[in-house]
Parts: C-alpha cells; sequence; structure tokens
C-alpha cells in the first residue's frame, strides 16, 4: 500500500480523471475543477487530516501547502483555456 512507509499521501485529482483502480488504493481522494471553490477542498483535507491524527500545526501547514497547490493547478488550467 502507498501509505505503508509511514508517509501520508493525500491524492488530489481533476474530476473525470481516469485511473479509478489506482485511486481505490487510497482511503480518501479529494476531486476538485476549475470551477470549484478551494477554500471548501482545503477545509475537507483538513477535516480529513484531524481523522489522520495530526497536530494543529502540520495540519495548517499542511492545508497551505493544499490550497497553494490548488491555486497553481487552477491557473494553469485557466492559462489553457
Amino acid at each position: 500500500m502507498p501509505w505503508e512507509k509511514n508517509k501520508l499521501i493525500i491524492p488530489i485529482v481533476a474530476e473525470g480523471t481516469g485511473h479509478a483502480r489506482f485511486l481505490n488504493k487510497f482511503p480518501k481522494v479529494f476531486l476538485f475543477s476549475p470551477s470549484c471553490n478551494v477554500g471548501e477542498i482545503e477545509s475537507q483535507i483538513v477535516e480529513y487530516l484531524k481523522g489522520q491524527m495530526r497536530n494543529k500545526a502540520e495540519r495548517q501547514a499542511l492545508g497551505a501547502l493544499i490550497g497553494i497547490g490548488l491555486g497553481l493547478f487552477l491557473l494553469s488550467a485557466a492559462a489553457k483555456q
């Protein structure tokens, strides 16, 4: 399993992405689209991290990184249009 080496992997994929068999290996997969609210996805992930027993500082840092990453994904999608 991808999480056996004590590494947290948070799959964030675009809606409609294939590879369902691969994504089924993860306990939770977060979906986004160019029209989505980045803050909502970030909140979902922070809630997920609470269940993973991460401390508050780790959750906040990971949440900020996720927000930046999603923003870059959306900027990239907008640039292609």
